[in-house]
């Protein structure tokens, strides 16, 4: 008997798309994501107004470089160091993959 009551219920009809919803879990959900982005901003905001902006530590124990005076020429730069054991130096003739003119 109960398969005769199941054929005979009407079938529902499908919701339409202007009227479906995300309710109030929805609603739940973005309000939480929003309090969790304003908290996480006004934290980073503090810590970022306790860095110390200071020199960079690598040239802290470097003495500053000497002025040099516009009456001055200044002085010669020395050749740039050769490249280390088993690397190579600057491509030659466009870069790589391309022969040597000759």
């Amino acid at each position: 008997m109960t398969g005769g009551l199941v054929a005979t219920a009407p079938a529902a009809d499908p919701p339409s798309y202007n009227t479906v919803s995300p309710g109030i879990a929805g609603f739940l959900v973005i309000f939480v994501l929003a309090l969790a982005t304003i908290v996480l901003i006004r934290s980073m905001v503090g810590h970022l107004r306790k860095v110390r902006y200071g020199p960079d530590p690598d040239a802290a124990g470097e003495s500053p470089a000497p002025e040099v005076s516009p009456d001055q020429p200044a002085a010669p730069s020395a050749p740039p160091p050769p490249p280390a054991a088993g690397t190579q130096g600057p491509p030659v003739s466009g870069g790589p993959g391309r022969q040597p003119p000759g």
